[in-house]
């Protein structure tokens, strides 16, 4: 319902609906109307990078610190608090390298390999994946080391570390697991502890940089991107589906 961007003087800039002080620019007066133009983030300086959930945005700073502002009923906001912010407030973790948010949480990488989560790892509709409880302050997940990057779905996250994926949350109708040999979907479930994946290379993506995830999985699990392409693939356990390139800026 809302979007927010970084920009050139590292301002948290955001636009749409202000639910929940999803726009952090501290009006209270807004409800469910929308802002049509960018409005900075109050409490955000140097940022670095921005992620969104539902009513919730978090920024990294330059220097390492998360700032969160937003719906913080289910700990999104990284505090040891739940309520709601309309400006943002500092997460109580620092070293990040980069984060992202899913519907209701927040991953973080850490220099040191480390990730650490917080919020709840709820799914679009509100279903509690994985462990079900709520996580006010980032904590540390079990068995991830060495990551070097995060991407989040609704109600999970996978994180690239040395040679293996590995993925916390939920697995549901969206989020489902194939045998790498069959391609026969496997069953879907939860998982509390941390699963590792083998890899599997995706026809017509190649890996720009080591250092970032060379995929990007939607949130509603239809569409794989790249740099610089997006490419639509079927999830049913068929083949991909064709489908041409398009040019991401």
């Amino acid at each position: 319902h809302s979007a927010c961007a970084v920009t050139e003087d590292r301002e948290v800039l955001c636009w749409g609906l202000d639910t929940h002080g999803g726009l952090g620019d501290g009006e209270t007066g807004l409800g469910q109307r929308a802002r049509r133009l960018g409005t900075p983030v109050i409490g955000v300086r140097e940022a670095a990078e921005v992620s969104v959930g539902a009513y919730f945005g978090c920024a990294r700073t330059q220097s390492g610190e998360v700032y969160c502002w937003g719906n913080g009923e289910l700990g999104q906001l990284g505090d040891g608090r739940r309520r709601t912010m309309r400006v943002a407030t500092r997460a109580t973790v620092s070293g990040v390298t980069q984060i992202e948010s899913g519907h209701a949480h927040t991953c973080a990488v850490l220099a040191d390999g480390t990730v650490r989560c917080w919020g709840s790892f709820r799914d679009d509709d509100g279903r509690n994946q994985g462990s079900g409880s709520d996580r006010l302050a980032p904590e540390t997940m079990v068995g991830v080391a060495r990551a070097t990057a995060v991407a989040s779905g609704g109600g999970h996250t996978c994180a690239q570390t040395a040679g293996t994926i590995v993925c916390f949350g939920g697995g549901t109708s969206e989020t489902r697991n194939f045998d790498e040999r069959s391609g026969e979907a496997l069953e879907s479930h939860g998982v509390d502890l941390p699963l590792a994946l083998e890899p599997t290379p995706l026809p017509g993506i190649t890996p720009t940089s080591p250092e970032r995830l060379p995929v990007a999985v939607s949130r509603d699990a239809a569409s794989v991107c790249a740099a610089g392409q997006t490419r639509h693939f079927d999830l049913s356990g068929d083949a991909p589906t064709a489908a041409s390139a398009v040019s991401v800026p």
